[in-house]
């Protein structure tokens, strides 16, 4: 592979990556090919995001050798001028109060060498912004560009790949959470372990009633969730305690992974589907309410 690194550590860089859907072989067959330009479209932004990601992740060592290439992320979607400001940083370029122009940083990235320019566009990656990608992959023969669009960029060099969305798994939920089938079609009886079963049915309803959407659910109101009349008494440090042990035993059972946890509290991931006894569940609480 010419202008990006050796071949050797190109492909020692890709073989370090789990690639179930054989996205990275494609884009490391396209590369290898010598794509000065790889567009990843399709409908699927947040993978495409995440594959263009983890693909500059592990591409780093073949586009940084002798202090020379390296990757220079974007993050998007910014407009032209941010993304000018963006590469003028990442490339070191002395600091101005006046945004280089597109042909001072063609120049910093064609000194650069065999420079990896990864742009995350999204599905709002416009004209302006494809014409400046355009214009630098031209003053810097030897760089190369990984983006994210809506649709290819039209330019010399490019080839695009479509990033297809896996299909959505599926978690049922039994009423009052008493059991669950996970994606791969276990079924784990929850019992009589009735802390967690609450906590992991008001996660089910905190889904469902945010229309899929992962918002996250403070560890308090899952406290008071998993015992009722008692959690809101607790002192934080013991409330969070007895939290994050239930949790631990759901996750345990068979829900590691989809059961996130975040700075604002915990929720199911937005790839799960809820099904079963869990909207009659929240039918009948919004009657209530």
């Amino acid at each position: 592979m010419q202008n990006v690194g050796t071949t050797a550590a190109f492909l020692s860089a890709m073989a370090t990556h789990t690639d179930p859907n054989g996205d990275l072989q494609t884009i490391e067959d396209l590369f290898l090919e010598e794509a000065k330009i790889v567009t990843l479209v399709g409908p699927a932004r947040r993978e495409k995001s995440k594959l263009a990601l983890d693909l500059a992740r592990f591409l780093e060592p073949a586009f940084t050798f002798d202090g020379q290439g390296g990757v220079h992320r974007v993050r998007g979607p910014e407009s032209e001028e941010a993304i000018r400001r963006s590469l003028a940083k990442s490339l070191r370029m002395p600091k101005s109060d006046v945004t280089p122009s597109d042909e001072v940083i063609g120049a910093a990235l064609a000194e650069a060498g065999h420079a990896l320019v990864f742009i995350d566009g999204g599905d709002d990656f416009a004209e302006d912004r494809a014409a400046l990608v355009r214009g630098l992959s031209q003053d810097a023969p030897n760089a190369r560009f990984l983006v994210t669009a809506h649709a290819p960029l039209d330019a010399p060099g490019e080839r695009a790949h479509e990033v297809i969305p896996p299909p959505p798994q599926v978690l049922e939920v039994g009423p009052a959470a008493a059991w669950f089938v996970l994606p791969d079609g276990r079924e784990v009886d929850l019992g009589q372990r009735m802390s967690a079963r609450r906590i992991l049915h008001h996660l089910a309803l905190s889904r469902l009633a945010a229309a899929d959407e992962a918002v996250p659910v403070p560890m308090e109101a899952l406290a008071c969730a998993g015992w009722p009349g008692d959690g809101a008494k607790l002192d934080r440090r013991k409330a969070k305690n007895r939290v994050h042990v239930a949790l631990h035993s759901l996750r345990r059972s068979g829900l590691e992974g989809l059961i996130v946890t975040v700075d604002e509290g915990y929720f199911l991931t937005a790839e799960i589907i809820l099904t079963n006894g869990t909207e009659d569940d929240a039918a009948q609480e919004s009657q209530a309410a």
